[in-house]
């Protein structure tokens, strides 16, 4: 696999697209991905899923070919989303649930200050990838994986015009530390804890509303491939691009 063999899809409002059965089946494949991929590190018993998959934006990085492929994915949902589809915001049901209280206070001060600002805020979280990159066991393949991450938040955060970005890193497979070469800072003092959902792994919650200047680096040597990316929105849907191919 090489990189022209990559392609970087966004879908937007799932809801909107469910009568496109070439979305559903993207999505479905999606969540295998995620199913398999969590499983693998978390037990069976672990489902990244909510209400927010249906009116959120997914990113992915799927392998082309006759249908298009998942190897990585992930999930990002912003406060004004949230309000209108009335769900609490992931970040502070997750911390107001198993975090510290001062850690929460922390999350509520930033949000808030961000909305007197007139600043938007997305939770990213449903970080995910297919077992199967594990197994080629090649470090060019890990880098680059790490390197299109980076890619698809700081373009997503930067062409959606949301200025901060809040989410979680889990410290048994490091993306604790990858979120901190991305730029993101821990939250406060208490921003580790222990997350139910994930079987009591322990994570750490990040915010920031700017990057490192490696992973702007980053993401302006891969900024061909968001260029060129799939994005399904209400004005587009996979059919009508098969069609249009």
């Amino acid at each position: 696999m090489n990189i022209d063999d990559l392609q970087i899809v966004v879908l937007e409002d799932l809801k909107d697209h469910w009568d496109d059965p070439d979305v559903r089946a993207l999505y479905a494949d999606l969540m295998k991905m995620k199913f398999d991929g969590y499983g693998s590190v978390y037990g069976s018993n672990v489902i990244s899923s909510d209400k927010a998959d249906f009116f959120g934006t997914h990113l992915m990085v799927c392998q082309k070919g006759l249908r298009l492929k998942p190897l990585f994915g992930y999930k990002s949902v912003t406060l004004d989303k949230c309000r209108e589809f009335h769900l609490k915001f992931p970040a502070l049901s997750l911390v107001g649930n198993d975090g510290h209280y001062e850690c929460l206070n922390e999350l509520n001060e930033i949000i808030d200050k961000a909305e007197n600002r007139g600043e938007r805020v997305s939770f990213d979280y449903s970080w995910a990838q297919t077992p199967d990159i594990k197994k080629i066991r090649s470090k060019e393949m890990t880098e680059l994986f790490r390197d299109l991450v980076m890619t698809l938040v700081i373009h997503h955060h930067q062409d959606y015009g949301i200025e901060h970005m809040i989410t979680c890193g889990v410290v048994k497979v490091k993306t604790d530390i990858f979120f901190e070469r991305l730029g993101l800072n821990k939250i406060s003092a208490y921003s580790k804890f222990s997350q139910k959902d994930l079987n009591e792994e322990m994570v750490h919650i990040f915010h920031n509303n700017r990057y490192s200047d490696y992973a702007y680096k980053v993401a302006e040597k891969y900024h061909f491939l968001w260029k060129n990316r799939l994005t399904l929105s209400k004005k587009q849907t996979l059919t009508a691009v098969r069609e249009a191919a």
